[in-house]
C-alpha cells in the first residue's frame, strides 16, 4: 500500500513485484537457472511479457535456449540482407522480416506470444524461409 497509485493499478508492474517476492521467498539457486516451471508460473499468475515469463518459468538456461536462436538468426540475417542489398531485398526477404520483428515486438510488448504454439510455428517457418533465402548462394546470373 505504499506504492503510488499508478504502480498498484498497474497490473503488470504488480505481477512482476509477485514474482520477484515469490524468487526472494524460494531463495534456491536452481530457480535462477532452471526456473519455476511453466504450470506453478500458471497457477500463480502469468507475466505479460514474454521475454520476463521465459525467464521465470524456464530460467536463464531456457530462455537462453528459446529466445536466443530467435534474435541471434534475426540479427545476421538482417546483416546479411544489408552486405548483398541488391539481390536480397526483396518484398518478400523484407516482409519475412518484418514479420519475425513484428511477432517478437508483439511478444516483449502483450505478452503470450512465444508460450503458444501457433505463434511459434508461424514464427519459426518465417525464420526458416527467411534464412533458406538469406543463406542461399547466388547463381551465376544473380551475380
Amino acid at each position: 500500500m505504499t506504492w503510488p497509485g499508478y504502480s498498484r493499478m498497474n497490473y503488470r508492474y504488480l505481477q512482476m513485484q509477485i514474482w520477484k517476492r515469490v524468487s526472494a521467498l524460494n531463495n534456491n539457486s536452481k530457480d535462477k537457472l532452471f526456473g519455476f516451471g511453466y504450470i506453478r508460473l500458471n497457477n500463480m499468475g502469468l507475466i505479460e511479457r514474454d521475454f520476463v515469463s521465459q525467464y521465470y518459468a524456464m530460467g536463464i538456461i531456457g530462455t537462453i535456449l528459446l529466445v536466443v536462436p530467435y534474435l541471434v538468426l534475426t540479427l545476421i540475417d538482417g546483416i546479411k540482407m544489408l552486405f548483398n542489398f541488391k539481390r536480397l531485398v526483396t518484398l518478400k526477404t523484407v516482409s519475412l522480416m518484418f514479420a519475425i520483428l513484428a511477432m517478437l515486438a508483439v511478444s516483449i510488448y502483450t505478452g503470450y506470444v512465444l508460450d503458444y504454439l501457433t505463434a511459434t510455428i508461424l514464427l519459426a517457418f518465417f525464420m526458416g524461409q527467411l534464412t533458406r533465402i538469406v543463406w542461399r548462394k547466388p547463381s551465376a546470373e544473380e551475380r
